[in-house]
């Protein structure tokens, strides 16, 4: 448990990011609610982050002042979040009832006067009404820092319930109450339901609605049975006793309790409770990113936002006005990869179905996430072509994904200096990708071949990084101009139709997967040689590869050699085929119109056929390589087994515990015969290790 502390803070600080991005369209909808459990979200996040930071490892009494601050933080936020989730509720309720249309300064104004007072004076007055029942002034807590004391060292009369735990319970039982109302006035009006929001003057749609209903559940759901939790501690863990007096209650007020770490987890229903109430404020934090910020809006304003930031390198929004065509040059100056020269003029703008083309970049997101999931091995085994093969790939999603997000439903030259890196990084990926195959295939080939190479890794790096990196700078020599602009897609490399492109860009990824497929018939060739002795052959390895690590490395080799040879070959036959081939001249008269940026919408890249195709399995194929690659290793079982030790180290605090495993069985060797049970002992592992040099020499002589 001990080892979450560190990541505790990581997520209260992420927290408070996810739930700033959204607030933009709250703010301007001036929806009080959703702002107030906004603000507390940040409050409570930013207040345990700061403790969590300070008393790592210790509980000693550092800051005075700010404790007595912190503590009336966890009193309020406690008060506070349901008493948002009230306001929201109650918003929604007089929506559907139609009993409050805030169209007048003078109504919205008294809305939010209410809503203030719920969502900011009451739990002020809770954290007034704290200081009735506060014995001492706080508790520090090892590795979590400031906190009102503990169910067993509270001033435990009747009187505590009434002025600290039933608050939590009252608001979220009121909170209920409207939200019911709210559905039954939904089911009411549900036909007229769009009118009904659209009269209202709330800023809020039928999505906004249901989402901001869903998070106002979710705190009552949670919020009952948690404050009801405490209650019941309160109540059965220490006895009551009645009030006396204030001189009473407040006679040790000066006192400061400490509690080390191991004194907290020997307490396990208080230990669950703090826990608890810990990681309560990054999961909503995390749960209202999921309502407001993958949302329709959301995106929105994400893409103003990156527009601002990206404004000083040259990235601008695309104008509202229609944009205008840039029509090709007669003469033919470029042409895209494998895309011929197509009419722009007379052009009609692309449908909203067209339009949907732009939103594939949540595939490339996803794809990204899924092949870093299994990564982890693969760094511990140093297996250098596989962590090739994920840095193609995850750089290979990224450039689309930002393209493709920039450039949705534009063809404007917006981001001039970003074209000229992503067209590059597209001529390298179509090359790092097959080279990271032929890294993993050579690999495999040394180890069926019972080979060690100290070198390997240098070779791997020269081979996937070092050569398409070479192969982008050969691109610049039957480049004619800059880059296309293809809607929908963005950024997109241009190759000149002589000859000489062939062998500059064409040519590498069929001949590198040649040389890979040379490799993995080599490999299989190896293995059926030694397929009895192979376990013995991947343990001497020192690869850190067992079978099932071994065929699925190879699988996914294979599936690359299998489409980019193919796909590579397409490629290169459209360009023998499509364009006729003109001889090179000179390298003035190829970069003659080099400054040229070209457009294509998206209604002429669909009717040019094969090239339209082309481009979309170039697209396409990035996220399903992703996708394959978590297939053969995301669902394996040393990932399995890193998944759940992932999921226990986040449901630790609320009491989830892994199984422990049962212990295996031993043969007991008397004391007596002690030193015969190690002789023995011995004697079998180096009979063990006899055995096995065996097979790993017969396997060689066999191979020979």
């Amino acid at each position: 448990m001990k080892s979450l502390v560190p990541a505790l803070p990581i997520c209260n600080a992420l927290a408070i990011v996810l739930v700033l991005l959204p607030v933009s369209w709250h703010w301007k909808a001036k929806n009080t609610g959703t702002l107030l459990y906004i603000g507390w979200i940040i409050l409570g996040n930013l207040n345990i982050m700061i403790n969590t930071i300070i008393w790592r490892g210790s509980y000693e009494d550092l800051a005075p002042r700010w404790c007595d601050i912190s503590v009336k933080i966890i009193i309020g936020h406690s008060v506070g979040l349901v008493a948002a989730s009230l306001c929201i509720n109650r918003k929604l309720y007089n929506i559907a009832t139609l009993e409050s249309v805030t169209i007048t300064p003078e109504s919205k104004r008294r809305d939010a006067i209410v809503d203030l007072c719920v969502g900011i004076l009451l739990p002020i007055i809770v954290m007034v009404l704290h200081y009735v029942v506060q014995p001492t002034r706080y508790n520090i807590i090892e590795n979590i820092g400031c906190w009102p004391n503990l169910v067993a060292d509270v001033h435990t009369t009747l009187l505590t319930i009434a002025m600290v735990y039933i608050w939590p319970i009252l608001i979220s039982c009121v909170s209920f109450i409207y939200c019911t109302l709210s559905i039954r006035g939904f089911l009411k009006a549900r036909r007229q339901f769009n009118q009904v929001l659209s009269h209202s003057g709330s800023g809020i749609n039928i999505s906004r609605y249901f989402r901001l209903m869903a998070l106002a559940s979710e705190e009552i759901l949670f919020s009952i049975p948690f404050a009801t939790f405490l209650l019941k501690q309160n109540v059965t863990l220490a006895k009551q006793i009645p009030w006396i007096s204030w001189e009473d209650t407040h006679k040790n007020y000066n006192t400061i309790l400490k509690t080390p770490w191991a004194l907290l987890k020997s307490s396990e229903p208080s230990f669950n409770a703090v826990m608890i109430s810990l990681w309560v404020l990054p999961a909503g934090g995390f749960l209202f990113f999921i309502w407001f910020g993958l949302g329709g809006e959301a995106f929105v304003a994400y893409k103003s936002m990156f527009y601002t930031i990206a404004a000083p390198i040259g990235i601008k929004p695309k104008p509202n006005a229609a944009p205008t065509t840039t029509c090709a040059p007669s003469r033919n100056p470029g042409r895209d990869l494998s895309l011929p020269d197509l009419n722009e003029v007379g052009e009609k703008r692309p449908s909203n179905e067209d339009l949907e083309a732009g939103k594939t970049y949540a595939a490339y997101a996803l794809a990204i996430v899924l092949v870093l999931l299994p990564i982890s091995w693969h760094w511990k085994a140093k297996n250098t072509g596989t962590l090739l093969y994920i840095g193609w790939t995850v750089l290979a999603n990224l450039n689309i994904m930002i393209n493709t997000i920039i450039w949705r439903g534009s063809y404007d030259d917006l981001a001039p200096r970003w074209c000229d890196i992503s067209v590059k990084i597209i001529i390298g990926q179509s090359v790092g990708l097959t080279a990271a195959s032929l890294c993993i295939n050579r690999k495999l080939y040394n180890i069926a071949t019972i080979q060690s190479k100290r070198r390997d890794a240098i070779v791997d790096l020269c081979l996937g990084i070092l050569f398409p990196i070479i192969v982008m700078a050969l691109h610049y020599v039957v480049q004619p101009t800059r880059y296309n602009i293809i809607e929908n897609i963005g950024c997109w490399p241009t190759i000149n139709d002589s000859i000489m492109s062939i062998p500059m860009v064409f040519m590498w990824p069929i001949i590198i997967s040649c040389v890979s497929f040379m490799y993995c018939t080599l490999s299989i060739r190896g293995f059926l040689k030694v397929r009895r002795q192979f376990q013995q052959v991947l343990s001497h390895s020192g690869s850190g590869i067992n079978m099932s690590r071994y065929f699925r490395l190879m699988a996914l080799a294979s599936e690359e050699i299998l489409f980019a040879i193919p796909f590579a070959s397409y490629l290169l036959k459209q360009n023998l085929t499509v364009v006729s081939q003109k001889p090179w001249t000179s390298w003035q008269d190829a970069h003659k119109d080099y400054e040229i940026v070209r457009n294509t919408s998206w209604m002429v890249l669909k009717a040019s056929g094969p090239s339209f195709n082309a481009v979309m399995i170039s697209l396409w194929v990035l996220p399903a390589g992703g996708f394959l690659f978590f297939i053969w290793f995301g669902l394996s079982g040393e990932a399995l087994t890193a998944y759940k030790n992932m999921f226990y180290t986040i449901a630790a605090p609320f009491g989830i515990k892994s199984k422990l495993k049962t212990a295996s069985t031993s043969i007991y060797v008397p004391a007596r015969n002690h030193a015969g049970g190690s002789s023995l002992s011995n004697h079998n592992d180096a009979e063990e290790r006899k055995s096995s040099d065996k097979d790993l020499e017969a396997a060689k002589a066999h191979m020979v």
